[in-house]
């Protein structure tokens, strides 16, 4: 299931965001840090499991290019599936490599919250 929440435009690209459970859309963006918790070693994936079991789902987004390409959010992502939990994702439109991090991490959030709902 795909559930689009809004769309609106950031830096000129048409920006939506989602909600999904469909996590073989998801694709790790090579040169990215690999957040697989398979070989037992990403303690940074591990720790944000252990905080959702213990305090719950704090909303947190994970950025995406067109081609569900995880920009930010990839350690998240990865908790997020292990525990069969629905993805909050942004999908930029336009962007195809690392440095969409640069242009939106905080960026992006600060005009996500000051967006005025209507």
């Amino acid at each position: 299931m795909i559930k689009e929440i809004t769309n609106f435009q950031f830096e000129g690209k048409k920006t939506t965001m989602l909600i999904t459970d469909e996590y073989h859309r998801f694709k790790f963006i090579e040169g990215n840090r690999n957040p697989e918790l398979a070989s037992g070693t990403n303690a940074h994936a591990r720790q944000i499991m252990e905080s959702i079991k213990e305090h719950g789902y704090l909303l947190n987004f994970v950025k995406v290019n067109e081609d569900w390409g995880i920009v930010d959010g990839q350690h998240s992502f990865t908790a997020l599936r292990e525990l069969q939990l629905p993805v909050y994702v942004v999908k930029i439109h336009g962007y195809h490599d690392r440095e969409i991090q640069i242009r939106i991490g905080t960026n992006l959030i600060t005009l996500i919250f000051g967006l005025q709902w209507v």
